[in-house]
């Protein structure tokens, strides 16, 4: 990005998202982030991206961009996640672990905002599976990190519920993108949600008719 605008590299050059030549001055490039773009401007990038059937490297465009007053402290109170969901992602801004050495010693950070937890029930053969019960959500500031923390935890925190087939996960999907609806839809289908995957098929249908067809496209 470069002030509002945001563009690309293809080998005719840099193009915006309407395939239009793009002049890149001296203004400072920054990488672009959803929650700096408008609404208008992200869908055009994610309709680019798949009419050209291009995969990013990273979940840039498609990375919900939240409105942080919708994010309450009690978003995930009461949901239910496995460790092998947050472990090895300090990449993403979370910190988690479940064992040091030989010693059991559960602990789950995040960068630039915390949750409360609880441990609900070890892993019977292995410690991944142990399970988390979330608790309070808080964040001082809301930035790119939190966005995206929020992004990771709406995903892992929807695979609990889909396990259980419960349709409170329609809270979670207004600002769902495609690639996570895909994903949630793939869920569903290996753990027999019934009344989840109707609910994610009629979503997706909904909002991206244009992109029926796409499958497993965009996924990692």
């Amino acid at each position: 990005m470069q002030g509002d605008a945001a563009f690309t590299v293809c080998d005719s050059g840099t193009i915006d998202s309407h395939g239009n030549n793009y002049t890149v001055t001296e203004e400072k490039i920054r990488l672009a982030h959803p929650i700096e773009m408008k609404e208008r401007d992200i869908r055009a990038w994610q309709d680019y991206y798949v009419n050209k059937g291009l995969k990013q490297p990273f979940e840039q465009i498609w990375e919900p961009a939240y409105d942080p007053g919708e994010i309450t402290s009690d978003r995930y109170t009461g949901s239910t996640v496995r460790f092998r969901y947050l472990v090895n992602r300090s990449k993403h801004g979370i910190n988690a672990k479940i064992y040091d050495a030989y010693e059991i010693v559960d602990e789950i950070n995040l960068r630039d905002c915390r949750i409360r937890y609880k441990i609900d029930e070890y892993g019977e053969y292995s410690l991944l599976d142990t399970k988390a019960i979330l608790g309070e959500f808080t964040f001082r500031r809301y930035t790119r990190q939190v966005n995206h923390i929020v992004y990771m935890l709406d995903k892992v925190t929807v695979y609990g519920r889909l396990e259980k087939d419960d349709t409170s996960i329609s809270k979670l999907l207004a600002r769902a993108t495609f690639t996570q609806v895909q994903d949630y839809i793939r869920a569903a289908n290996e753990n027999s949600s019934t009344n989840c995957l109707a609910l994610l098929l009629e979503e997706k249908n909904r909002r991206w008719p244009e992109y029926d067809g796409v499958g497993d496209l965009l996924l990692e």
